[in-house]
């Protein structure tokens, strides 16, 4: 789920009325869910506004995090590992679409 600068600053003058969270993440949340087959129990969340309220724009920002993040040398949220399992994902959810077919993800181990 991405979004580009134009939508918060351009597009929506409403954004400053709703966020990342609300905007972007109720598609996740409902796709964990329905994966999951169970409901949340807990929640933790970490925010900043400093980007788009430079802006003009009242919300959280998707991406400051990382900024800070880089510039003081601290630790990613999401590891190097975290992204290339997405990408694992995302390559077998193109090659499921063009074979018409379950592709299994190989794990260490043997594990699938």
């Amino acid at each position: 789920m991405d979004d580009i600068i134009d939508v918060p600053t351009k597009w929506f003058n409403w954004a400053d009325q709703s966020s990342p969270v609300h905007f972007l993440g109720t598609y996740c949340y409902d796709l964990i869910r329905w994966y999951m087959g169970c409901e949340v129990t807990e929640v933790y969340a970490v925010g900043t506004k400093e980007f788009l309220k430079s802006k003009g724009v009242d919300t959280y920002d998707p991406i400051n995090d990382f900024v800070r993040c880089l510039q003081n040398d601290l630790p990613f949220i999401a590891d190097a590992k975290d992204g290339l399992e997405a990408e694992k994902i995302a390559e077998a959810v193109h090659k499921s679409v063009e074979t018409a077919s379950v592709v299994k993800l190989k794990r260490e181990g043997g594990q699938v």
